[in-house]
């Protein structure tokens, strides 16, 4: 059974730190999607994939957060949403910052 979901981060202090430490945790993964900062202080996340590869990057998403709410100084916000996909991530989890 196939599982998409769209993430939204809110309250990171750096969120392209957070990003890097997340596609370090992440290492080999059979989930796809795209992960981008899209302000200062918000990360989000697309992310498609069987049920279970889906849960475990929702697994590490969760400690990459815990981690994060520890050393940060505000509070941090985690929304999840149903996704329906729109776009083919050809297998890869692609992480997209601005310059």
């Amino acid at each position: 059974m196939k599982k998409s979901l769209h993430i939204t981060i809110q309250g990171l202090d750096q969120p392209k730190v957070f990003l890097e430490a997340l596609k370090i945790r992440l290492g080999k993964t059979s989930a796809e999607g795209v992960a981008c900062a899209v302000s200062v202080d918000t990360v989000e996340i697309e992310i498609v994939g069987d049920k279970d590869s889906v849960d475990d990057v929702l697994g590490i998403l969760d400690t990459a957060v815990f981690f994060e709410q520890k050393r940060s100084s505000t509070h941090i916000q985690v929304k999840a949403e149903p996704l329906v996909p729109q776009d083919n991530y050809r297998g890869v989890l692609r992480f997209v910052m601005p310059h």
